[in-house]
């Protein structure tokens, strides 16, 4: 297969590629979108999802990114398809937006996106292109500090908590965080400890399916993992740990005059990590109110749990924030044009540095406005750039850096280690789907020679043939050309708790032969089928991807087909949740750097990807099993979600090490997913930016401090440092 493989290589990147990556989240990664890294946030739906450069995710983000992103520039959310296709806030004289040169343009960063945001409301975001944005506008308690995803630097609180200063109790299930006096939101009112109990009760109840809310839910709310204020049928939930759902939020969160103190029911060792991402942003609950938001709770417990019926996962364009602001960051929001895809942003006028160690990391303010354009296009984007119209880029695929590294006047960052992974996703049950006629990509829904069923991927040899077709090795050589680890797991080399020790399921079609002449006792090699694998639109790295899969299996059989399809990202994101896909490519960006929260997207009832992809359909999801532990116990769990809830929650880290090397073994031994890449990141700008910093947890850089002038050098420096690594390019 390996010369078609390189052929489609060769025909994808002649001629200036016409698609560029994306981000995890789903954070998911979306895609993981990332200023360039090869990915997201759910990113972490995880969705956390990037460019080639990111989810998350979605998550977060759905990585990523995703690590992630949104609508292309002629496609939009279906509920705001009737509204008005801009939304302006107050601007300023200064808002520039002419293009050519620094000297023509030196008041504005111009920056180009494969996508645009999915939606601005913080408690909605969970795609690296809309926390982009949201990172600029908004301000947590605390922030990266720099290229760091494990220290911080205070913003709205006044230091870092620790058991030692008294802002983490012995037990640590008690945080008291005294918020900054003199910071002020962009309207001018002051940022209080109001403000921010506000902000983040309102993100725990709005709660949005495939959303961001467990990651404070879980250790606030419901003392457990994959939690959720709705049950299976999608109800609210009325009562929780014998209150109501109202009280219970109510009471994780508090404030004590200028201190906000948050009342966990567990200890968990990533809190400031949440409390530094996006769903954790402040937002002003005045505005929010005024336009029509959630009001805070009562003293009456029915009116409240009505409210949280009533802004309870909305419909996409539904939340209150969608395309409007609540700002408390450097920036605010001028406009975002869904139409063009354009989101134009000012400095906030009201907005100052919160704090020395913040300064000595982001600097003084620079610039004065940040455009962000949706440029889908990668040749669009690479000739902006060359042109002096565009400052920092998305650039796909990673092969393209090469030739771009040596051109005039731009800037590539290379080889920063990334967080985000890819994975080609099973769907182990869409027959209801197919039922009800909403299944795409599944032919005639039948084992016919036509199509597939919708029990398709439960069928082990089915998923261990895939896997064994899939030529991860040429992939990244290829396409990534070699930017990227070759992981076997979601817990991939640059997280806590990975086991290098475990292979993962290698390109070899004699084995996946082997395997597809077993499924469906014999049936399948003697039928065939056909279906689609479904990839973000513009991801050159995912599209490859499925192509990759689909050229190998139609080597091992004719009768394998697979049709290589590409969706917008609003409507791909949309597709996962209604797990109406067979086969797709997405992968994530962090939440938080933790092991459990990318593994879990892929082996829990309730991940990003496994969770609407029905895990619990697989017999091997329920097999109990058990784990010797360092610490001399023999755990025993009954399934997938024990072992995995057990990994999160367990303090002791050898012990974690040990839960968390057998869920990886579990993942290769049972092919739940195809590992496709852990891509390293790379930043491309014109070579009179400077002062911006680049953060893998995010998925991309921060401009806090950005500034244009002929000559200003990468901040380089913070990269290295933090990651002890030597980078390749202009660094």
């Amino acid at each position: 297969m390996r010369h078609i493989f390189l052929l489609t290589v060769l025909l994808l990147v002649t001629g200036l590629l016409t698609a560029c990556d994306n981000n995890q989240q789903t954070n998911q990664t979306d895609e993981t979108t990332q200023t360039s890294t090869d990915t997201s946030a759910p990113e972490n739906t995880t969705t956390n999802e990037t460019s080639e450069t990111a989810e998350n995710s979605e998550s977060s983000t759905t990585t990523e990114s995703t690590e992630p992103e949104s609508t292309t520039t002629d496609e939009t959310p279906e509920s705001a398809e009737n509204s008005e296709s801009a939304t302006t806030t107050e601007s300023t004289d200064n808002t520039e937006t002419s293009v050519g040169n620094v000297g023509d343009n030196a008041n504005t960063l111009v920056v180009g996106r494969i996508s645009q945001p999915e939606s601005l409301d913080p408690a909605w975001n969970f795609d690296t292109a809309s926390n982009e944005v949201l990172k600029h506008i908004y301000m947590g308690l605390f922030e990266f500090e720099g290229s760091s995803v494990d220290s911080f630097v205070p913003a709205i609180a006044t230091e870092i908590p620790t058991v030692e200063n008294g802002g983490i109790s012995e037990d640590a299930k008690t945080y008291r965080i005294k918020i900054r006096d003199g910071l002020k939101f962009a309207s001018g009112n002051p940022i209080t400890a109001e403000d921010v109990e506000y902000s983040i009760e309102r993100s725990m109840l709005i709660d949005r399916s495939g959303g961001p809310a467990f990651l404070f839910n879980d250790v606030l709310v419901f003392g457990e993992a994959f939690s959720s204020t709705r049950d299976a049928e999608g109800t609210l939930v009325a009562e929780v740990r014998g209150m109501s759902l109202a009280e219970a939020i109510d009471k994780s969160v508090e404030v004590d005059g200028d201190t906000v103190v948050f009342n966990l029911l567990k200890p968990f060792p990533p809190f400031l990590q949440v409390l530094t991402s996006g769903v954790a942003a402040v937002t002003e609950k005045a505005k929010v109110v005024e336009a029509g938001g959630w009001a805070g709770f009562s003293d009456d417990p029915e009116a409240d749990m009505a409210a949280i019926a009533e802004f309870n996962n909305p419909e996409l364009g539904n939340e209150t924030l969608f395309e409007m602001g609540a700002e408390s960051g450097p920036f605010k929001l001028v406009s975002w044009d869904r139409t063009s895809g354009e989101v134009l942003l000012s400095r906030n006028e009201h907005w100052v540095v919160p704090s020395t160690e913040w300064e000595a990391i982001y600097g003084q303010p620079g610039i004065e406005n940040i455009l962000y354009r949706e440029v889908f296009e990668n040749a669009t984007r690479e000739l902006g750039l060359q042109q002096g119209e565009l400052d920092v880029v998305d650039i796909s695929p990673a092969a393209r850096l090469d030739e771009i590294k040596n051109a005039d006047g731009i800037r590539v960052i290379d080889q920063i280690p990334g967080l985000t992974f890819d994975a080609v996703n099973f769907n182990y049950n869409f027959q209801d789907s197919i039922d009800n006629g909403t299944a795409v990509g599944v032919g005639s829904g039948l084992l016919d020679g036509g199509g597939v069923p919708g029990n398709f991927f439960q069928d082990d040899f089915v998923r261990k043939g895939f896997s064994h077709a899939f030529d991860q090795e040429t992939l990244i050589k290829d396409v990534l050309n070699g930017r990227s680890t070759r992981p076997a797991t979601p817990v991939h080399a640059g997280l806590p708790f990975h086991d290098a020790e475990i292979e993962g399921i290698r390109f070899d079609l004699v084995q996946a032969e082997e395997a597809l002449k077993q499924a469906f006792g014999g049936e399948l090699w003697e039928t065939g089928f056909s279906m689609d694998c479904i990839h973000n639109d513009g991801n050159v790295r995912r599209q490859t991807s499925c192509e990759v899969l689909a050229n190998n299996l139609s080597l091992v059989n004719p009768k394998f087909v697979i049709n290589v399809a590409a969706t917008p990202f609003s409507v791909f994101l949309g597709q996962i949740i209604d797990g109406t896909m067979p086969l797709y490519v997405l992968g994530w960006a962090p939440d938080f750097v933790d092991a459990g929260n990318f593994i879990d997207q892929w082996m829990t009832s309730g991940g990003q990807y496994s969770g609407f992809n029905e895990i619990t359909q697989l017999d091997e999801f329920n097999t109990p099993g058990n784990v010797d532990l360092p610490s001399g116990e023999s755990f025993e769990y009954a399934n997938w979600d024990e072992l995995l809830r057990r990994a999160f929650e367990e303090p002791n880290a050898q012990d974690r090490q040990a839960l968390y090397t057998k869920a990886q073994q579990l993942f290769v031994d049972h092919s739940v997913a195809i590992a496709a890449s852990n891509p390293t990141a790379f930043e491309v700008t014109r070579d009179w930016v400077g002062g911006l910093v680049y953060n893998g947890s995010l998925s991309f850089s921060v401009h806090y401090g950005t500034h244009k002038e002929e000559g200003a050098p990468p901040n380089c420096l913070e990269i290295q440092r933090v990651n002890s690594v030597t980078l390749d390019g202009s660094c």
